[in-house]
C-alpha cells in the first residue's frame, strides 16, 4: 500500500467510526457506539503511526488490543452467542502479523468477512425476511432486500424454505458478492482500490443489515 493510500484509508477508518459512533449513539445502542468509537481510534493510532508520531510498536500493540477488544463488543452484541467464537482467530492473527511473521493483511480480512457472514447467514435463516423487512426502519430496510429476493428464489426452486437451505443459499451468495467481487475491483483497478478498503465496506453492510434485522424482530 502507498503512503498516500495508507492515509487516506486511515483517515476513512476515523470517518465511518465517527458515523458509527453517532448514528448508534442517537439510537442509545452502547455496544455499537462503543464499535464505533474502536474503529475512530484505530483510525487515529494508523494516522499518528504514518507520520511517525508514535512509534511503530506501538502502532502494532494498539491494533492488536484494538481488535481484541472489537471482537469481545461484537460477542456481548450478538449476545454473548458462541458462535462469535468464529472471530476469536482474528485478534491472535492480527497479533501474529504485528510482532511474529507477516501474514498477508488482505487473508485476514477475508476471514473476517466470511466468519461475519456466516453468523449472518445462520441468523436469518431463521426468519421470514419480508415480514422484518416491513418492520425496519423506513430509509434503511432496503438492505434486507437482498435476503428477502434469496428467500423467495430459494422457496421458487424447492418448494419450501428450510433453514438449512437458507442459510446455504445467504452464505454462497454473500460469500460470491462480499468476497469475490472486492477482489476483481481490486484485481481490475490494477491495486488503486484496495481489496481491504472494499471488505471493510462489506463488513459495514453487514452490520447496517444485523442492526436493521434486529430492529424488524423487535416489532413484531
Amino acid at each position: 500500500m502507498t503512503p498516500d493510500i495508507s492515509v487516506v484509508a486511515s483517515y476513512i477508518t476515523v470517518i465511518v467510526g465517527l458515523v458509527i459512533m453517532s448514528y448508534f449513539g442517537r439510537e442509545r445502542n452502547l455496544l455499537r457506539t462503543g464499535l464505533g468509537l474502536l474503529c475512530a481510534i484505530l483510525g487515529v493510532i494508523f494516522v499518528a503511526g504514518i507520520y511517525s508520531l508514535i512509534p511503530s510498536v506501538a502502532v502494532n500493540t494498539g491494533a492488536v488490543l484494538g481488535i481484541f477488544v472489537f471482537v469481545f463488543l461484537l460477542y456481548l452484541d450478538f449476545g454473548r452467542n458462541f458462535r462469535t467464537l468464529l472471530l476469536l482467530p482474528i485478534p491472535f492473527l492480527f497479533f501474529v502479523q504485528a510482532f511474529v511473521f507477516p501474514v498477508p493483511l488482505l487473508s485476514i480480512f477475508i476471514y473476517f468477512v466470511l466468519s461475519v457472514t456466516i453468523l449472518a447467514a445462520i441468523d436469518y435463516s431463521e426468519a421470514d425476511m419480508m415480514v422484518l423487512m416491513r418492520n425496519a426502519d423506513k430509509y434503511l430496510r432496503g438492505c434486507l432486500l437482498p435476503f428477502v429476493l434469496i428467500q423467495r428464489l430459494v422457496k421458487s426452486v424447492i418448494g419450501r424454505s428450510s433453514r438449512t437451505s437458507l442459510a446455504i443459499a445467504y452464505f454462497a451468495l454473500f460469500s460470491l458478492v462480499l468476497l469475490a467481487v472486492p477482489l476483481i475491483v481490486s484485481d481490475l483497478s490494477n491495486g488503486l482500490i484496495r481489496s481491504e478498503f472494499l471488505l471493510t465496506l462489506a463488513l459495514a453492510y453487514l452490520l447496517l443489515s444485523d442492526e436493521q434485522y434486529r430492529r424488524g424482530r423487535g416489532r413484531l
